[in-house]
């Protein structure tokens, strides 16, 4: 547990809130960066964490889960740190972009578009 402190203008400190720090999953690249409906790719995940994954999900522009990509061979290397998963794309996937979401058993990755966990459906 972190506490956060500032200075007034007395020079006197104050605590303003506690916030907790975990070692969760983390994505820092995926490839491909797009699909294309009606097919299956091979997606690689490379990350810190991503032992044990039992789900990939994708999360569209309106914040709603995609249920037109599907996933299934979800493999982790030994120190968790790429995963590979093969995916297959609905030909009735709306196209753009979608924000893509692992869940392990010490918890999930982020589900907000940072860029590097983002791939397009084209």
């Amino acid at each position: 547990q972190v506490s956060i402190q500032y200075e007034n203008s007395l020079g006197q400190y104050s605590t303003t809130a506690l916030v907790s720090a975990t070692r969760g999953p983390h994505i820092q690249s995926i490839s491909p960066g797009s699909i294309t409906r009606g097919t299956s790719v091979t997606l690689t995940v490379n990350g810190i964490g991503l032992s044990g994954a039992t789900a990939i999900r994708f999360i569209n522009a309106s914040g709603a889960n995609d249920t037109t990509i599907t996933v299934s061979n979800i493999l982790v290397n030994g120190d968790g740190t790429s995963l590979t998963a093969t995916l297959t794309v609905s030909g009735s996937s709306a196209l753009g972009n979608r924000v893509v979401f692992i869940s392990t058993p010490n918890g999930d990755t982020v589900t907000v578009d940072l860029e590097i966990n983002r791939i397009n459906v084209q």
